[in-house]
């Protein structure tokens, strides 16, 4: 693998397509400190992003014909360095990128005797912090923001060195960590973080390491790139224009949709009840979630219901009994400060919801690969209409807005192989018609 992608102009390392790049390194420490270069027992590397893990995974194949598990003793626990980059070509819009990850080895797995003289197997690698995670656990007491308290774990219990936290969730919380390991006491955590009323996600990125952000500060960042499905080219390939053009076409899609309002308002995307008991005061409380009375960011301007639909005679935000939570408070735990489940009345119901409505429509796209797409960013969907030219009511406007839109990717599969390609899954809150129409 060590000469990768060989579509590059003339002698130079610029790449002419957006799926070429090159491998600088790859290399193994073994158990003996011995650093060895495996880039020519490289047959393919995967790299799996998700904004709901904590660590990515890096899958390597290995073609070994040279007795290497054997040789080096492998048993499952090895360091992995690879750098992985490509110079695009001048005029695109892409600049010079590179992937630098060290993971380690978690599993050797899908060993296959091909023939008497080669075997294949693939290595599963993870970041260090997961290592560090499998053996320690919390039991201390705690107080702070849950932001500074998800950092402070990073920093001094998982060892994490690049990460990004933000730490303006607003409540000082107090209470003990009930010997849990320090991913779980993140998880923990961030169940009752919220950043105007937005969950938090908790993952790691190949480009941006550990990030922990709010829901709200991912969706409204300017999107990365459009992407089309239109069919054919029109730029000459080799220049910079047909880079692009190469570089934003959907090569595949083939989606889940999820679109099912069924499940949407039984998980409370719509309307919600909470009830809570103070169980120093014994006071008991209930709080409604109306989606039509709360004002909503989301990635497009239309609601992704229709105010027409009606059950019991009542729109889908009134049926306030479509998902009920249960709270327990102790608001006298602590005399200055509250305790673990104070920040979630009445934020559960709305944030609950943002979390659903991100199901409205689901889409698995395939695209050229880019080295600064990662989970928590942005693209725009420009996908064609599912009709002949003639049969468009406007023969000037072919884009399917209902399908098209702004979409939040949740995760990234890198492949490299022949081509640099990524299969991406992507997610919307809302639409760009009215549904009422």
């Amino acid at each position: 693998m060590s000469n990768s992608s060989s579509r590059l102009l003339g002698n130079t390392s610029e790449a002419v397509t957006p799926n070429s790049y090159t491998t600088e390194y790859i290399r193994l420490t073994n158990n003996s400190s011995q650093v060895i270069n495996i880039s020519d027992l490289v047959q393919k590397i995967e790299i799996i992003e998700s904004l709901y893990k904590p660590t990515v995974e890096v899958i390597i194949l290995i073609a070994d014909a040279t007795n290497f598990l054997e040789d080096n003793k492998l048993g499952g626990n090895e360091k992995i360095e690879l750098k992985i980059k490509r110079s695009p070509l001048k005029g695109s819009s892409q600049n010079k990128t590179i992937f630098k990850l060290e993971v380690y080895i978690a599993e050797i797995f899908g060993y296959i005797k091909k023939s008497p003289g080669m075997q294949l197997y693939q290595f599963r690698c993870v970041s260090k912090h997961l290592y560090h995670n499998q053996v320690k656990t919390i039991k201390r007491s705690f107080q702070g923001s849950i932001g500074k308290l998800v950092k402070d774990i990073c920093a001094k219990d998982l060892m994490i060195k690049n990460s990004y936290i933000n730490t303006e969730t607003k409540d000082i919380i107090k209470g003990i960590y009930p010997n849990v390991r320090p991913i779980h006491a993140v998880n923990w955590l961030m169940r009752n973080a919220f950043l105007d009323s937005s969950p938090f996600y908790f993952y790691e990125t190949a480009k941006d390491g550990v990030v922990f952000d709010s829901h709200i500060n991912c969706i409204e960042k300017p999107f990365h790139s459009s992407y089309n499905n239109i069919p054919g080219f029109t730029a000459e390939p080799g220049s910079p224009e047909g880079y692009e053009e190469e570089r934003k076409r959907i090569r595949s899609l083939n989606s889940p949709l999820g679109l099912s309002k069924l499940v949407a308002a039984g998980s409370g995307a719509y309307a919600s009840t909470l009830y809570t008991l103070d169980i120093s005061t014994k006071e008991y409380k209930k709080s409604y979630f109306n989606h039509g009375s709360t004002k909503f960011k989301t990635l497009n301007s239309k609601k992704s219901f229709s105010d027409n639909i009606k059950l019991f005679d009542q729109g889908l935000p009134s049926l306030k009994d479509s998902k009920s939570y249960f709270v327990s408070l102790n608001s006298n735990a602590y005399q200055a400060h509250k305790n673990y489940h104070a920040p979630l009345s009445p934020t559960l119901l709305k944030s609950e919801s943002y979390n659903s409505n991100m199901e409205f429509m689901t889409h698995q796209i395939e695209i050229n690969g880019d080295f600064d797409i990662s989970v928590g960013k942005t693209i725009e969907l420009k996908l064609i209409k599912s009709s002949s030219y003639e049969h468009l009511e406007d023969p000037n406007v072919f884009i399917d807005k209902y399908s098209s839109g702004k979409y939040l990717i949740t995760e990234v599969y890198h492949s490299f192989d022949d081509k640099f390609v990524q299969l991406l899954t992507v997610k919307k809150d809302s639409s760009e018609v009215d549904l009422n129409a």
